[in-house]
């Protein structure tokens, strides 16, 4: 009988750590992306850096949901 695999606390702890890391990094740089001006912003850079950080939020919230996606453990046997 399979059982749904756990991860360890201390590492489940550090997935969520580094998710909350990697959304304060986003949350700083969106800060700094917001006070730049309008101009910069609809620029190119200004586009290709604000994809980029929509980018990291994606990262932080499939890192949020890791462990609630891993796969049952295979049998004992293995």
């Amino acid at each position: 009988m399979s059982r749904p695999y756990k991860l360890p606390t201390s590492l489940t702890n550090r997935l969520q750590a580094a998710a909350e890391d990697l959304r304060g990094l986003g949350e700083e740089l969106r800060d700094q992306w917001d006070e730049r001006s309008e101009r910069w912003q609809e620029s190119a850079r200004g586009e290709a850096v604000r994809d980029w950080l929509d980018q990291i939020d994606m990262a932080a919230d499939e890192l949020e949901t890791l462990v609630d996606d891993l796969p049952e453990r295979p049998d004992d046997e293995l």
